[in-house]
């Protein structure tokens, strides 16, 4: 049976008040950076905050303005509305990043820059102190959205397309050594990659080979053994890219996946059984399901985050729509809107990750961000808190990413963009600053 909650507009509104916006200047770096190998040996570079990326006022990032807020514009320190003030931090030149904390809880910032050539890269900047240090895993003509996750041993994996292979490609860090490994498939697949570990250590990898280029079959899971992979059809029909796709392991080896099905609009959740997949539409109301992403609380049980259109999709233009949760109880699904976005661009070169889901003390939370804001929800005890984390300055926002450390604070990832066609802009850290 499924219920359906709307959390009030009146109680979101009070708390969105109480949220502070930022008031800086985005410092953009113009300098390519000299290109590292192709190999998946590493390059590491320190990288450190430049002189003039802090805000016009000395350094303080932002101030308690209230929804209206004047606008990102740099690094400093952000009120926040809950438990945490944010730590605002510039890492470098790129787009579409993701983070995962290592295993001494680290921030590790996995990110790219869609060129042709030795021009494209992705990188992962580990922080270091008050920079970063930054290490270039492959150039070339790579795309996202990409995904960053490390293993209870450490051993840390991220995910993308290689254009040049069309194939998808896994990075993988053993020892503090970076491998490039090719996810070798017919068709021209391995797009809106997702990954995660087996309890085992074997890497899970979900991603899609699209329609566009002829799929027939357009979601597709991978496993990796000592650089050896195969693949399979999840049995989705053709399925396009920019949607995006999550995958999650729980403690017995079984695999989760979510996903949206664009050829009705739905949102679709699938479980490895036996060697076939059982998938079920979950969500069906409207157009919803766009950018789902999924986590797994310790006794297996799968929440999920996703994005609700509010009208007619433009898939091209601006849309209004909303943020729902969902968890599978003893009753069967049940889901919550719990944010509202009034400015998401999808498309191509739009939005690619709208929400990012993660469990704090075994309760949900929620990142969720479009072009003129990034917000963070919270379950708790009296319900679900939202604030504005950071509002849109000159330059829109674009993809969230967030992990969770061992105390539950939330660690938040995002771009600023600059420019289109190529996609360019800067990639920033939020850390959480515990309120004394």
């Amino acid at each position: 049976m499924r219920s359906w909650r709307l959390w009030s507009g009146r109680a979101r509104f009070g708390l969105l008040l109480l949220a502070g916006a930022l008031v800086l200047v985005a410092a953009c770096d113009d300098d390519d950076d000299a290109a590292g190998p192709a190999t998946g040996d590493g390059v590491t570079q320190d990288v450190q905050d430049d002189d003039d990326a802090g805000a016009d006022d000395g350094g303080a990032a932002g101030s308690d303005e209230g929804p209206g807020g004047t606008g990102f514009a740099g690094e400093g320190l952000v009120e926040g509305a809950g438990s945490f003030d944010w730590d605002v931090r510039r890492v470098d030149r790129g787009t579409k990043p993701d983070i995962a904390l290592d295993t001494d809880g680290t921030p590790l910032i996995a990110y790219m820059l869609e060129r042709t050539g030795a021009a494209g890269f992705v990188r992962v900047a580990a922080a270091s102190g008050d920079g970063f240090e930054v290490e270039t895993l492959q150039n070339g003509y790579l795309y996202g959205p990409l995904d960053i996750e490390v293993s209870a041993d450490g051993v840390a994996v991220v995910a993308y397309h290689q254009h040049d292979w069309q194939d998808a490609a896994v990075a993988v860090r053993e020892g503090g050594v970076w491998d490039v490994q090719r996810v070798e498939h017919a068709g021209h697949d391995g797009w809106d990659d997702s990954v995660a570990f087996g309890p085992d250590g074997q890497i899970h990898l979900l991603s899609v080979d699209p329609a566009q280029f002829g799929g027939p079959e357009g979601i597709e899971y991978a496993t990796g053994t000592d650089g050896a992979w195969s693949v399979q059809a999840v049995g989705a029909g053709p399925q396009p890219y920019e949607w995006g796709t999550d995958i999650a392991v729980d403690a017995a080896g079984g695999v989760h996946i979510v996903y949206f099905d664009a050829a009705n609009g739905d949102l679709v959740y699938g479980e490895l059984a036996d060697g076939g997949w059982v998938l079920t539409t979950i969500f069906s109301d409207g157009d919803a399901g766009r950018f789902a992403v999924l986590a797994l609380d310790a006794a297996g049980s799968p929440h999920v985050a996703f994005y609700q259109s509010a009208d007619a999709v433009r898939e091209e233009g601006r849309n209004g729509g909303s943020v729902v949760y969902g968890t599978l109880g003893a009753e069967g699904w049940e889901f919550q809107t719990i944010a509202e976005l009034t400015d998401q661009v999808l498309g191509f070169e739009g939005a690619r990750r709208t929400v990012a889901i993660a469990l704090a003390n075994g309760q949900p939370v929620v990142a969720f961000i479009d072009e003129a804001r990034l917000g963070l929800a919270q379950l708790t005890d009296v319900g679900w808190i939202e604030e504005t984390v950071i509002r849109a300055g000159s330059n829109p926002l674009q993809v969230v990413g967030l992990a969770v450390d061992a105390a539950g604070a939330p660690h938040l990832t995002f771009s600023t963009i600059s420019g289109n066609g190529p996609l360019d802009g800067e990639v920033w850290y939020v850390a959480p600053v515990a309120k004394e």
